[in-house]
C-alpha cells in the first residue's frame, strides 16, 4: 500500500508514553519526544549505502556508522540510498541532516522499496516519483511545503510496515545554504506498531491505550 504521509494521514498506535497519535512533517516536539526507537535494533547499521554525485565532503559510509554527531557529514550529494541486503519489514525512520545551527533542509524526502530499477540508483528524480517503480514515499515535506528545524535529536517518522530492501531519501539545499549535508538514517520495525485507523483519517489522539 502506498503512503502519502503529507495527504492521507495514517494514525499510529505507539506503546511510549500510554498515548497514541499520527506523525506529520510538522510535528510538534511533543510528539516526536513520544516517539522511542529505545530497545529496537537499528536496521540500517553498517549497510552499504550510496549517493548520486560524488561527496564534496565525507563519505557515504557516515549514513550507516551510528554516529549522529554533526560534523562529520556527508556533504554534496541530493539523493542518497540504503541496501539492506534483504527484504525486511519497516516502520519507522530516524534520520540526522548536518543539525549544529537549526537550519531546515527543503525536500526533504524518504522512500522505501523491495527492488531497483535500472537507473534508480544515481538517476531517480525527486519531482517524479511515480516514475520510479515499486516505490513507496513513506514522508515528503514537499508535499506541503513544510519543513522542520535540524537538531540533534534528529527526526522520527512512523508510517504503516513496509517489506523493503531499499531505502532512498532526497534533499535540496538548506535555510542555510544551496548545499545537502548528511548525518545518519537508521532503520526500525516495531511489530507492536500499528494502524488503528485504516480510512486515513488524521486524529491527533486516540485515547489511552490498552497494553496487550
Amino acid at each position: 500500500m502506498r503512503i502519502h504521509i503529507m495527504t492521507t494521514v495514517a494514525a499510529i498506535t505507539v506503546l511510549v508514553l500510554g498515548a497514541a497519535f499520527y506523525h506529520t512533517p510538522s510535528a510538534s516536539a511533543q510528539e516526536q519526544d513520544e516517539i522511542s526507537f529505545e530497545g529496537l535494533e537499528n536496521l540500517a547499521l553498517g549497510k552499504p549505502a550510496w549517493a548520486n554525485s560524488n561527496p564534496g565532503q565525507g563519505n557515504v559510509g557516515l549514513l550507516t556508522d551510528g554516529q549522529t554527531a554533526s560534523d562529520p557529514y556527508l556533504g554534496g550529494p541530493t539523493r542518497v540510498g540504503i541496501d539492506f541486503e534483504e527484504v525486511i519489514p519497516i516502520n519507522g525512520i530516524h534520520i540526522w541532516h548536518y543539525w549544529a545551527d537549526g537550519r531546515a533542509y527543503n525536500g526533504n524526502i524518504i522512500a522505501l522499496s523491495a527492488t531497483l530499477g535500472e537507473g534508480d540508483v544515481a538517476d531517480g528524480d525527486k519531482d517524479n516519483l511515480e516514475q520510479i517503480a515499486g516505490l513507496t514515499t513513506v514522508f515528503n515535506t514537499d508535499a506541503d511545503d513544510e519543513t522542520y528545524a535540524e537538531s540533534a535529536a534528529g527526526y522520527k517518522i512512523l508510517f504503516d510496515t513496509v517489506e523493503a530492501r531499499y531505502l532512498h531519501a532526497w534533499i535540496g539545499g538548506s535555510t542555510a545554504n544551496q548545499w545537502s549535508h548528511w548525518v545518519e538514517i537508521q532503520a526500525y520495525f516495531n511489530p507492536a506498531l500499528t494502524s488503528v485507523d485504516p480510512e486515513g483519517k488524521a486524529a491527533a489522539v486516540w485515547g489511552e491505550l490498552k497494553t496487550r
